[in-house]
């Protein structure tokens, strides 16, 4: 299952890097940010350095459900107590 799984991920990546000739980190931040992770909701800053780039996610929703669901699952484990 994982290797299928990475192998569907290098042929998407494939696919993207393809379609994107250029490779600035500029570019890698556009595609991986603001055009597949911000209209899933995830929100970042972004801080140029003289040699790079760094993110620092502010909103995850992958972070945000785990929290629901552990919320959720100590909910029932004390529903299951009483």
């Amino acid at each position: 299952m994982l290797e299928a799984v990475a192998r569907q991920t290098r042929e998407l990546w494939a696919g993207l890097a393809a379609r994107e000739p250029d490779n600035r980190q500029e570019t890698l931040v556009d595609l991986l940010w603001n055009r597949l992770c911000t209209p899933l909701g995830f929100e970042f800053t972004m801080e140029r350095k003289p040699d790079d780039i760094q993110l620092h996610c502010t909103r995850c929703p992958i972070n945000e459900l785990a929290q629901e669901l552990d919320a959720l699952a100590h909910v029932r484990r004390w529903q299951a107590t009483y």
